[in-house]
């Protein structure tokens, strides 16, 4: 580590002025920088208030000659070598749609589910008997997890003596659904070697 010290410049307020407007009227960043003794990130102006007329004017009513000296300083310090025209940079995404037309209903249900109706209650028992529509089928270890909460309730609750042997039928089924294990060393494949 090095044991250099940092030397601190103190700016007053009134030099800190001097400073923001001397770079509104074009003073360049680095000759300040230079003439301050200062590194140029200390230079970060931020941008000007926007009056509420500037606000509120239509697109007829902004220079275009001053968008475009605006794009061409954005493109030259970015990098862009290519001439954009102001408009086009605008309107380059204009058309694309970033999500689909949702009637009133749709956002209800997206956000509340399917709201039981008055026809629905002629239907329940028939959705008892049916198969469950878009239910991801779970993982090994999520059924695992789902096996240890239920030996949990069956022996906080007294039942583990009517639950056991079907709890150990789904302990079996669960560990016969896990994946084969990976061969983790290359002697995996070899049988022993006898020494008789």
């Amino acid at each position: 580590m090095s044991n250099r010290q940092v030397k601190h410049h103190v700016l007053t307020i009134k030099e800190k002025l001097d400073i923001v407007n001397a770079i509104q009227r074009g003073t360049k960043k680095s000759a300040l920088a230079r003439e301050k003794g200062l590194p140029l990130t200390t230079f970060v102006v931020p941008a000007q208030p926007t009056s509420p007329s500037v606000a509120d004017a239509t697109e007829e009513d902004i220079d275009d000659s001053e968008c475009e000296a605006l794009i061409a300083e954005v493109l030259e310090g970015q990098g862009g070598g290519d001439k954009v025209p102001f408009n086009t940079f605008c309107d380059v995404d204009k058309e694309v749609e970033t999500c689909e037309d949702l009637s009133d209903s749709d956002i209800i249900n997206s956000v509340c589910g399917k709201l039981p109706s008055a026809s629905d209650g002629d239907e329940e028992e028939d959705d008892n008997n049916a198969e469950p529509e878009d239910v991801p089928c779970p993982s090994v270890a999520e059924a695992a997890r789902a096996l240890d909460v239920m030996r949990v309730f069956a022996e906080k609750n007294g039942l583990m003596d009517k639950l056991a042997i079907h709890l150990d039928g789904f302990e079996a089924a669960v560990v016969a659904a896990r994946p084969p294990k990976r061969q983790t060393r290359v002697t995996d494949f070899w049988r022993p070697i006898s020494t008789e």
